[in-house]
C-alpha cells in the first residue's frame, strides 16, 4: 500500500497558521464536519490583531443560531444582523496600511459584503479553500459527511482513516494528553504521528508580536513572501510517511487540534 498521510480537523473559521500547516504536512485533509458545533471556539470567530485593543486583538465573529449538539455542517447563520458589513469594514479598517492588503481585498469584500450566506459551513469551506491556495498547498479536502463513519471519539477518527485508505494519521499536538486512544488505530494498522508546529514572527502593523492570529494577518503583511515562512508544498511537493519535513520539537500554542 502506498503510504499516505490523513489529518482531520474541525472547520474553522478563517483559521490561523498551525490549521495550514497541519494541512500541508499530509497527503489528505478530512474536515470534521459531523461533531456537534462547539460554542465560543474557533469554528464561527477568529482573531486579528488590533492595537487600541486592551489585549492587543479582537474577535471577527459570524452569529449563529445553534442547537445543542448540533452538528457543524448544520449549522446556521443569524443574518438579522450586518454581520458581514461589520467583518469587512473592521478588516478593511485594520489592514488598509498592510502592505499586500490590496492583493485580497476585492475576495474578502465579495465573501462578506456581496454574497450571502445561510449556513456557517459553506462559508468556512471557501474561505479554508481560498487560503489554502494563497499559501500554495495542494493537499485536497475531504468532507467527513460525506465518509460512512458512525463512531465517536477516537474510533471515528480511526475510521475515518480506515475509509480513507491512511497508513498514518497525523494528530495534533495536545490529542494524546487530552483524548486521543490509539488502541483503534493500531487495530487498523494505522501509524500514529503528532503535529508540532511553532508559530514564525514577523513584521505586522503594531508592535509587540501577537501570535496565534488568523493567518490572514500573515498575508496582508507578507503577501507570497508568507511563504519564506511556512514550509509548503511549494517546495515538499507531496508528503507521506516517508516524506515529511522535519517538525519542531516545541509547540508555542496550547490548541485542542485533532
Amino acid at each position: 500500500m502506498t503510504p499516505k498521510v490523513v489529518t482531520i480537523h474541525q472547520p474553522e473559521f478563517m483559521p490561523w497558521l498551525g490549521f495550514f500547516d497541519k494541512m500541508a504536512h499530509a497527503d489528505e485533509f478530512v474536515i470534521l464536519d459531523t461533531v456537534p458545533f462547539r460554542k465560543n471556539y474557533f469554528q464561527n470567530r477568529n482573531r486579528i490583531p488590533v492595537k487600541a485593543s486592551k489585549q492587543g486583538w479582537i474577535w471577527l465573529t459570524v452569529p449563529v443560531r445553534a442547537r445543542h449538539g448540533q452538528p457543524i455542517n448544520e449549522v446556521a447563520i443569524d443574518n438579522t444582523t450586518a454581520w458581514g458589513k461589520k467583518i469587512w469594514k473592521t478588516m478593511e479598517q485594520t489592514y488598509a496600511k498592510a502592505p499586500f492588503f490590496n492583493a485580497y481585498k476585492q475576495f474578502l469584500r465579495e465573501t462578506f459584503l456581496e454574497k450571502k450566506w445561510n449556513l456557517l459551513q459553506p462559508l468556512n469551506l471557501e474561505l479554508i479553500t481560498y487560503l489554502k491556495a494563497q499559501l500554495q498547498i495542494k493537499t485536497p479536502l475531504v468532507l467527513a459527511s460525506d465518509i460512512k463513519a458512525t463512531w465517536m471519539k477516537s474510533q471515528l477518527l480511526a475510521s475515518i482513516c480506515a475509509a480513507r485508505g491512511a497508513s498514518t494519521y497525523l494528530a495534533g499536538q495536545t490529542a494524546k494528553q487530552l483524548y486521543l486512544d490509539e488502541t483503534p488505530f493500531k487495530q487498523n494498522g494505522i501509524a500514529v504521528i503528532y503535529h508540532s508546529f511553532s508559530h514564525p514572527t514577523y513584521q505586522q502593523l503594531q508592535s509587540p508580536f501577537v501570535t496565534d492570529m488568523s493567518v490572514i494577518d500573515l498575508l496582508c503583511n507578507k503577501g507570497d513572501n508568507a511563504l519564506k515562512l511556512f514550509h509548503t508544498q511549494k517546495t515538499h511537493p507531496k508528503y507521506s510517511a516517508r516524506v515529511v519535513y522535519p517538525l519542531k520539537k516545541k509547540c508555542q500554542i496550547n490548541r485542542e487540534n485533532l
